[in-house]
C-alpha cells in the first residue's frame, strides 16, 4: 500500500477510534473506576508500528 494511502488510512480511520478508546481510558481511569481489560491490547493494536 502506499505511504500516502497508509497515511490517509490512519488519519482518516483509526485515529478517530483510538482517540475515543483514549479519551473513554481516561475519564473512567480519573473517575476512579477500572478501565476493561481490554484496553490495553486495543490501544497497541491501535498504536501504528514506526
Amino acid at each position: 500500500m502506499p505511504l500516502d494511502t497508509q497515511e490517509h488510512w490512519r488519519e482518516t480511520f483509526l485515529a478517530p477510534v483510538r482517540d475515543g478508546i483514549t479519551a473513554a481510558g481516561k475519564s473512567a481511569v480519573e473517575a476512579g473506576r477500572e478501565w476493561s481489560k481490554a484496553a490495553g491490547p486495543l490501544l497497541v493494536a491501535l498504536t501504528p508500528a514506526v
